[in-house]
């Protein structure tokens, strides 16, 4: 497999289970006191999304071969809980982290979770990440898939953010993507059009987003090319599932002229999704003709979907730059922004 930006995935394969549980707990750094955000990208609340979008700016930031500053890794760092996972964002990391509550969406959570665990391992940072991946599989449900907060209903999104990040993991980190693999599969509908579409849950309508973050999990994580495949009209859906999900987000943003639109507003464009539908078809290998005219919109939206002065978002940023990297554009210059100066730039000190 060739990786296309050198951008490691998260991974325990030169890992035992016996190592992996005698990792010891705690982080590299020390606890950040309350009021402390030195290192976060960007300074809007970061109550609900704080370990997301610095995750993304990570992961952007190395895609692009930028350096990551190192008080932006320790950020990360010190959001860990002890026992691996992560929530949306600890404001004093001196504190316990917060029980799981899937009726009020708040405690450790998988997105959270396993884009952490990937922006970690991509710049070196193996033991939580591992300690991280670790949590994941302890939160896999009796179905297979995974929930938002641990404990929640299996939904696709979340399934496929931590494929993603389980790809490539010890033993028991091959059987429990397996058994998420038929988890997204049962999800699947559409198949006999030779696409394929997936819903955010059992009995729900299919929707792009749903589709778009579950084919990270069904290719094999953040875009790594391997030989060309395609279906055919002969084979079932669950054979050859993340070529038909990539050929419903083909279809779909061709249909839309390249941006998809909000699944919640189809007045409104959503780029979050859109550009989470280009990094899903790079990783399934399909032609650059797919997703040209949706990088040259994206580009167009670029300075609109980022952002800019305190009303930057660092998670745009940073899916931005990987869809740049991974399709052969400089990061430096998408659309006329400076996607790693602007993540910089919004990095408290």
């Amino acid at each position: 497999m060739k990786n296309l930006t050198g951008l490691r995935r998260v991974s325990v394969a030169a890992t035992s289970l016996a190592a992996v549980a005698a990792l010891a707990l705690g982080s590299a750094f020390p606890a950040q006191a309350a009021g402390s955000d030195r290192g976060l990208f960007g300074t809007a609340d970061a109550t609900y999304d704080g370990t997301y979008r610095q995750s993304l700016g990570v992961l952007g930031l190395q895609a692009a071969g930028a350096k990551v500053p190192a008080a932006a890794i320790r950020w990360l760092t010190t959001q860990q809980c002890p026992d691996g996972s992560f929530v949306a964002y600890r404001a004093d990391t001196s504190l316990p982290c917060p029980a799981a509550d899937p009726d009020n969406f708040t405690g450790p959570d998988t997105n959270s979770t396993s884009l952490a665990a990937m922006a970690l391992a991509s710049v070196g940072q193996y033991k939580p990440a591992t300690r991280a991946a670790r949590w994941l599989m302890s939160q896999q449900n009796g179905d297979g898939g995974w929930g938002y907060i641990s404990g929640a209903p299996s939904d696709a999104n979340s399934t496929g953010l931590v494929l993603a990040a389980l790809n490539e993991s010890t033993d028991k980190g091959a059987a429990a993507e397996k058994r998420g693999l038929r988890y997204l599969r049962t999800l699947a509908s559409d198949c006999a059009t030779g696409a394929a579409s997936l819903s955010y849950q059992t009995g729900q309508a299919p929707n792009p987003l749903a589709s778009a973050q579950a084919l990270l999990g069904l290719n094999t994580g953040l875009p790594i090319q391997e030989s060309p495949s395609r279906y055919t009209k002969a084979q079932r859906c669950d054979e050859r599932l993340d070529q038909r999900v990539a050929q419903y987000l083909a279809n779909e943003l061709k249909a839309n002229g390249g941006i998809l639109p909000s699944s919640l507003d189809a007045t409104t464009k959503d780029y979050n999704t859109t550009a989470w539908a280009v990094i899903g078809l790079v990783g399934a290998n399909w032609p650059k003709s797919t997703y040209s005219t949706t990088v040259k919109a994206l580009q167009q939206s670029a300075s609109t979907y980022v952002g800019t002065g305190t009303d930057t978002s660092p998670a745009a940023a940073g899916t931005l730059a990987l869809v740049a990297e991974y399709t052969g554009i400089p990061a430096k210059n998408f659309g006329g922004v400076n996607l790693v100066s602007t993540l910089l730039r919004s990095m408290q000190s």
